[in-house]
């Protein structure tokens, strides 16, 4: 059974555990080494490895100093590239299954403003966990997911409104629609699956600026009837 811990979720980085038993994984390396050494009680050596879905360094700020540690990396070719890893980490493909330890993963395609971005599907075997962040499009379909973690940036609403109080410019309203998933993409997103086993939702990188963690987590509990969780900071 997967246990997952929310150490940061946010523009200003993000950073999960997942634990198995005795094995553990980190989804993200978007925050300083000795704040992830911090949450986890210093336990860095229990760990499995890293999924980094992409590039940008609120997302992979400690990647060089986990390698320096000893904790494998797991990336597309295109982000090792674009941090400048290539041949230091485990190179992963979409739609592509490989191992670490119990853990199964399968990366999944995302769509965000980066070189190579991914989605990841993850299974110890039992549960089957989802975890999908900064993207504004998942073209999948599944079956048996027993956990959701998905990134709900903003609100189109609220995005409009910080438009219209000049808050926010234009350019910077056209990247985020390209760039991640809104309240809207959620919703939909849910529509189109099947809940039926999932026991829990986290919604992911809710934006300071543009999001609202409670009205989230009303509006997704509403149309999934499971519970959630808004990850916010």
């Amino acid at each position: 059974m997967i246990e997952v811990q929310v150490i940061a979720s946010g523009s200003s980085g993000n950073c999960y555990r997942i634990k198995s038993g005795s094995s553990q994984l980190l989804l993200e390396a978007g925050i300083p080494l000795k704040k992830i050494k911090e949450a986890i009680n210093w336990e860095l050596g229990h760990i499995d490895g890293c999924l980094i879905t992409h590039e940008h360094m609120d997302h992979a700020h400690a990647a060089e100093d986990l390698l320096r540690a000893g904790i494998e990396l797991f990336m597309s070719k295109g982000t090792a590239e674009a941090l400048l890893l290539e041949n230091k980490v485990r190179e992963v493909e979409a739609d592509t299954v490989f191992s670490i330890g119990k853990w199964t993963i399968m990366p999944l395609q995302a769509q965000h403003d980066a070189v190579e971005p991914l989605a990841f599907l993850i299974s110890d075997g039992e549960d089957k966990l989802l975890f999908a962040t900064d993207t504004y499009y998942l073209h999948y379909k599944f079956t048996g997911l027993t956990l959701i973690m998905l990134e709900c940036n903003y609100s189109d609403e609220l995005l409009k409104q910080r438009m219209l109080d000049g808050v926010i410019t234009t350019p910077q309203a056209r990247r985020l629609l390209r760039s991640h998933f809104s309240l809207r993409h959620a919703i939909l997103f849910f529509s189109k699956q099947n809940l039926s086993l999932v026991r829990q939702i986290w919604l992911l990188h809710i934006s300071g600026m543009n999001g609202n963690p409670k009205l989230f987590e009303t509006e997704i509990k509403k149309i999934t009837g499971k519970p959630v969780i808004a990850c916010a900071g």
